[in-house]
């Protein structure tokens, strides 16, 4: 059977006026929670060393985590490497993710994740 590892609750505005939103607070699944989880309890404690750190994410999946990551922790960069370019158009177009460069078509909260 096929293994669901991802899911974003998404928001679609009626009249289209912008692209589909993901909730960045929403975390479905128990491995999405474990992992950030254990991500923020890390950025915590090294808040003193790295003021404004760097997150490296690899897989987007649904995006997710990191849109979780980044509403969670505004002052960090949260980079994600995905190899296959269907991800990222789902992740994108489907479900949410933002993306540098979707320019009048993002919502503000799009636009304030995609900085």
């Amino acid at each position: 059977p096929p293994f669901i590892q991802s899911i974003s609750k998404v928001t679609c505005c009626p009249d289209a006026t912008w692209l589909p939103e993901a909730d960045p607070q929403v975390l479905a699944l128990n491995y999405p929670k474990t992992l950030s989880a254990a991500v923020a309890c890390a950025m915590r404690s090294m808040r003193s060393f790295a003021p404004e750190p760097r997150i490296l994410v690899i897989g987007l999946g649904s995006g997710s985590v990191p849109l979780w990551l980044a509403h969670h922790f505004p002052e960090s960069r949260v980079d994600v490497v995905e190899l296959e370019g269907t991800v990222i158009r789902a992740a994108s177009e489907a479900l949410g993710f933002p993306m540098q460069g979707q320019g009048e078509k993002m919502s503000p909260l799009r636009r304030k994740l995609a900085k």
